[in-house]
């Protein structure tokens, strides 16, 4: 049970996964910091130790939570969730942050912000506290994505010090149990249009032994970022290749075939037909996507609504069996009988290779509508 009050007025969530060396100087200086600023708040470790530390956080007066699972997203979300306070700190349990902060957090949820996430980069940075390729390249990746991808500059993505109202935090619908639960949180809180403040936090050398994975880690958010904008990871490029690929076919089938080289005619209607199923499997895989988000995620699409309302699977099977038959009938039309000219055979092959193209097409649209029907089932 709670030991510091009745009504906290925030809880400080500790996310710990074998934090012996330092998990009790940060309650210390927790419970100090709210002392010093006549501050109702409670302590909560959610931990999954193998190390102590647990014991060292009870013996502290905090809540300990005792879930076994591993994984940052794992963490927050289960201290969250026995939180009683009207606002939640989340805070890393190593002794990286400086408990001195929180008040500012404070300060500024009950100002009237949403998410407020702390800025290394704006504050101070100890020497040691931060590796100098995640200080560097991870800074310049992961906020230059943030940009590119939802039009928002955030200076510090992967802040470990935060706050939001257990109100705010419950329309997330946080999913990952990961590190990347840190990008997951930022990217919701844009997308449910939360007002985000940031603010200059001191950073300090870890206690104890790191477990950040620097490589894995930064695949881990980076891919979460990439697979949440599926219009720029899958739509943008399929329709370039799509539309390339297509163009190319069009001139290559339509256009003068007189004294082009055999060979090259071949290889550049190859070339067509790839980029062209390659675009179109891209832009299914976008629709895939933006479905599972809507459906899955709790993401909201005016369009993708308009289209699950009135494009059936029966309809779009309709579809993709007349591209698949048109194709056939049309390849089956060009089959050269004898030797014609050698013109002619460019212009037969063209046309071959557009027939089965559009057959291949036809499948692709057949089999992903059903793949789309599965997506498009909502989880209770």
């Amino acid at each position: 049970m709670n030991n510091d009050a009745t009504s906290p007025l925030i809880s400080i969530v500790l996310p710990c996964r074998n934090e012996a060396a330092a998990i009790g100087t940060v309650i210390n200086e927790i419970r100090a910091t709210l002392k010093t600023g006549r501050i109702a708040g409670e302590i909560i470790v959610a931990d999954s130790s193998t190390d102590g530390s647990g014991q060292i956080a009870s013996k502290r007066r905090a809540t300990v939570i005792s879930h076994g699972k591993e994984g940052y997203g794992n963490a927050c979300r289960i201290g969250v969730a026995a939180a009683s306070g009207q606002y939640v700190i989340l805070m890393d349990a190593d002794g990286s942050y400086d408990a001195s902060d929180i008040p500012a957090c404070l300060a500024a949820l009950q100002a009237g912000y949403d998410f407020v996430i702390g800025n290394r980069f704006a504050g101070t940075i100890e020497p040691g506290a931060m590796p100098w390729l995640q200080r560097t390249v991870g800074r310049f990746i992961f906020s230059s994505a943030f940009r590119v991808l939802f039009g928002k500059k955030i200076g510090d993505v992967h802040c470990g010090l935060r706050g939001i109202s257990r109100e705010n935090f419950s329309t997330l619908s946080l999913q990952t149990t990961g590190m990347e639960f840190a990008s997951e949180m930022v990217v919701k809180s844009f997308r449910r249009h939360l007002r985000i403040q940031q603010l200059p936090v001191h950073y300090r050398p870890r206690l104890g032994q790191s477990k950040l994975k620097t490589i894995v880690d930064g695949w881990r958010h980076l891919r979460f970022i990439l697979l949440y904008s599926p219009t720029f990871l899958f739509t943008v490029p399929g329709l370039a290749l799509l539309l390339a690929g297509g163009a190319a076919m069009v001139a290559q089938t339509l256009g003068s075939q007189t004294d082009v080289n055999e060979t090259l005619q071949f290889r550049q209607l190859i070339i067509a037909s790839l980029l062209t199923i390659i675009g179109y499997q891209l832009v299914l895989f976008g629709i895939f996507a933006k479905t599972y988000a809507i459906t899955h995620l709790g993401e909201h699409s005016t369009l993708m609504d308009w289209v699950h309302r009135h494009v059936t699977l029966e309809k779009i099977v309709a579809g993709g069996g007349v591209m698949l038959l048109l194709g056939l009938w049309r390849y089956v039309q060009v089959l050269p009988s004898g030797l014609p000219p050698a013109t002619d055979q460019i212009r037969q092959m063209s046309e071959s290779v557009a027939a089965l193209t559009l057959t291949v097409l036809g499948v692709q649209t057949i089999f992903s509508s059903f793949m789309l029907s599965i997506l498009g089932i909502k989880e209770k």
